[in-house]
């Protein structure tokens, strides 16, 4: 038994409209799509600060953030300060040479937590420390506290 065809090839002219609508569809999702998921991590507000360029470190560093609360991170983990104390010095000895630590401290931070932070480093035998800063928005003189 022979079935009748119904289906013609296509001999006409290509329209452009419709493949050009769902290339601009497509690429509006696809940069939307960016800002609907949000980005991994914690929020740290660095303190603006207009410092003279200061010599680099030859050492290798560890880096340590203190969000808004005060909370202490340590490679991507949330650690006490006798967490901390252990895995740098366990750092400090792995490395057999002088060690840097970076403290990226949120702006809104306590003081005393980073001032502890410095003196647990000391105590865990980092060489360095130094404390994390964002260059202002404008040239120095200027009110560089506005976000």
């Amino acid at each position: 038994m022979k079935f009748p065809r119904r289906v013609r090839l296509f001999t006409g002219q290509l329209d452009v409209a419709p493949i050009a609508s769902l290339f601009f569809l497509l690429l509006t999702l696809l940069l939307l799509q960016t800002h609907l998921v949000p980005p991994p991590g914690v929020r740290i507000d660095l303190p603006r600060v207009a410092l003279p360029n200061l010599p680099a470190t030859s050492n290798p560093w560890l880096a340590v953030a203190v969000d808004q609360v005060g909370r202490t991170y340590f490679e991507n983990q949330v650690v006490t300060p006798g967490e901390l104390r252990g895995n740098l010095a366990n750092r400090v000895r792995k490395a057999g040479e002088p060690v840097s630590l970076l403290i990226q401290a949120d702006r809104a931070a306590a003081q005393e937590v980073v001032m502890q932070l410095y003196a647990l480093a000391r105590e865990a035998g980092v060489e360095e420390v130094v404390v994390a800063t964002r260059p202002p928005l404008v040239g120095p003189g200027s009110d560089s506290t506005r976000p």
